[in-house]
């Protein structure tokens, strides 16, 4: 509730990777790791879940760097959970340090695979961050890339009836 939306809009940058996914192998995976118990990976969802709470105080208190740390682990875990959500390419976004030293940290969204990052840019380094990321498309893997502008709604969908 207390998000400062500019601040938000400033730090996590929205990067499209181009990398086409399939949401489908990824949900299996979790699904079965949560049905079978498996030690390790079911281990990993519940680490996984203990990290939402986390996020939504570092994001309350303005802690971006905190933010990152979190998106990684929970990164990290995600890719334990299901090594198929993740690829050289996906990971050159957290391991390259030409990414890494402008960034602090962050993950892909929903099933991994490809889609869409979330990228945490260090205080004060968003712009060079988001034109690294942008020229990421002049590199085989990425040509569909880009860093995608967007907003924050803070008062969700509102509908409103009239009479026809």
């Amino acid at each position: 509730e207390n998000i400062d939306e500019k601040a938000f809009v400033e730090r996590v940058i929205l990067f499209d990777t181009g990398i086409a996914r399939s949401a489908t192998r990824g949900l299996n995976e979790v699904l079965d790791a949560y049905l079978t118990r498996d030690a390790t990976r079911y281990s990993c969802i519940l680490e996984s879940l203990a990290i939402h709470d986390e996020i939504v105080v570092a994001l309350e208190n303005g802690d971006y760097t905190h933010l990152g740390m979190l998106a990684t682990r929970y990164w990290n875990f995600r890719c334990l959970l299901d090594p198929g959500a993740t690829n050289k390419k996906l990971q050159y976004l957290f391991e390259s340090p030409d990414i890494k030293s402008l960034s602090d940290g962050g993950l892909i969204t929903g099933a991994g695979g490809g889609g869409f990052a979330l990228i945490i840019a260090r205080h004060g380094y968003t712009n060079q961050l988001k034109d690294r990321l942008n020229s990421l498309k002049d590199e085989s893997g990425y040509l569909n890339s880009r860093v995608v502008s967007y907003g924050l709604n803070s008062t969700g969908i509102k509908l409103t009836e009239t009479s026809t």
